[in-house]
């Protein structure tokens, strides 16, 4: 990572101003999601070895005195407020919380008001990627009137059938194409094309189709490759704060998916995620905004690799080397 870590006193601090966040409203323990969390937080970016089921309140006096810097006081309150969000409950007393930290350590306005609406929209988009692979938005007495609205949302949405009969006629296109490799990895995964039911719009189809042009698989690392690939088409700095918002982001995937129930910590490889930022950065610009994607989608995969500098990760080569191995065995 680019930027300077805290120091173990420091990180210390920022736990416990996220475990605080956690347990406000008279919460005795944190959501089994924010626990893993802030587990992430400590292992990946922390570097400390504290009980976080056993972090000592700390109040705002310690805070100002403990992190002097302002830099240092920006990250911490980056750290608390992903906390009401990772579940997609976004508790307003959690949101509370953080916003009585980032009072007590002068942060600006204006940043707070953009950290939560970052995180609101992140939420967003997570919960519509899990809904339609099949996943429930569960929601508590807790959950704040956006939650609700988002889940109401989901729940509601019956389909487009003009969008949905547009997404369809990719199938007509020539095998290799961008387009047919669309349709084909959304049947291939049960996924509803956008505007069918359970999908709501093509706000994720972007997302899937730098999917398919850097070759991440379709499973929890091929998630995280793609926020460091996406991450550096936008030139976004590696640092400590990407490594957050991915924590964040497969953190509110595996609860919502049903993983951590299952026993299945959300785990985050920072060498897989720097490759793919470095790919990212590699590739051009081009796709990171505003990209006109439905005027390539009749191209070939290959040739539009090589127009846009994308290399395929060696993961899928290799997962797909052994598919063809397999074959020619069979054969």
């Amino acid at each position: 990572m680019s930027d300077a870590s805290p120091t173990s006193s420091e990180a210390e601090y920022v736990l416990r101003a996220m475990h605080g966040v956690a347990t406000a409203n008279g919460r005795r323990v944190a959501l089994p999601i924010e626990r893993e969390l802030l587990l992430l937080v400590q292992r990946t970016l922390l570097r400390t070895s504290l009980d976080v089921d056993d972090l000592a309140p700390v109040s705002p006096r310690e805070l100002r005195s403990r992190m002097p810097g302002p830099d240092l006081r920006v990250w911490l309150v980056r750290c608390a407020v992903v906390v009401p969000y990772v579940s997609l409950e976004v508790e307003p007393a959690k949101v509370a919380a953080a916003d009585a930290l980032a009072m007590q350590l002068a942060i600006a306005p204006e940043l707070l008001r953009e950290l939560h609406a970052y995180r609101m929209r992140l939420a967003q988009r997570v919960a519509h990627d899990q809904a339609r692979r099949g996943a429930r938005l569960l929601l508590t007495v807790h959950s704040s009137s956006a939650a609700r609205g988002l889940a109401a949302t989901l729940r509601a949405h019956q389909g487009d059938p003009v969008l949905a009969a547009r997404h369809r006629t990719l199938a007509s296109l020539p095998p290799g194409s961008l387009g047919r490799a669309l349709y084909e990895f959304h049947r291939a995964h049960g996924l509803p094309l956008p505007g069918e039911p359970g999908a709501l719009d093509e706000s994720l189809v972007g997302r899937d189709l730098l999917r398919l042009l850097g070759g991440f698989a379709f499973d929890d690392a091929g998630e995280a490759e793609l926020i460091g690939f996406v991450a550096g088409l936008e030139r976004l700095p590696m640092g400590r704060r990407l490594v957050l918002e991915a924590l964040a982001e497969i953190c509110t995937a595996a609860h919502l998916s049903g993983a951590l129930a299952c026993g299945n910590s959300p785990r985050l490889d920072l060498a897989t995620l720097g490759a793919a930022y470095d790919r990212g950065v590699a590739a051009s610009a081009d796709l990171a905004h505003a990209w006109p994607w439905w005027s390539v989608l009749g191209e070939d995969v290959a040739a539009l690799r090589l127009r846009y500098g994308l290399r395929v990760a060696r993961r899928t080569r290799r997962v797909a080397g052994e598919r063809r191995a397999k074959a020619s065995r069979a054969a």
